[in-house]
């Protein structure tokens, strides 16, 4: 589950975000890999980037919370939408059984 202590959603004007985070330093950085890239090792080259600064550790996308409730609700859509094309399969041959007789 989420951890409320640890996260949080901040709403501001875009103008004012920006020169907010420009002035500190502050500003928001998603490292991205190539595809096929070792996971891990993008984990070790950001725990050492951030050492200095305070970082407490990456992780890689599929040890990430968010990454599993996502995957959790794609797997619920999928199971769904099977759900769903099998009865209108039924439904599509009832219909026809019906006004076929």
């Amino acid at each position: 589950m989420p951890d409320d202590e640890r996260f949080g959603v901040l709403w501001m004007a875009t103008r004012r975000c920006r020169r907010r985070t420009t002035s500190t330093g502050l500003q928001r950085r998603q490292p991205r890999a190539a595809p096929g890239t070792d996971p891990e090792s993008v984990v070790d080259r950001v725990d050492r980037l951030l050492e200095g600064y305070g970082g407490v550790g990456a992780y890689a996308r599929a040890d990430q919370i968010s990454n599993w409730f996502l995957m959790s609700e794609i797997a619920q859509h999928r199971t769904l939408s099977t759900i769903c094309h099998v009865f209108l399969a039924v439904a599509a041959f009832l219909t026809h059984m019906v006004m076929d007789g």
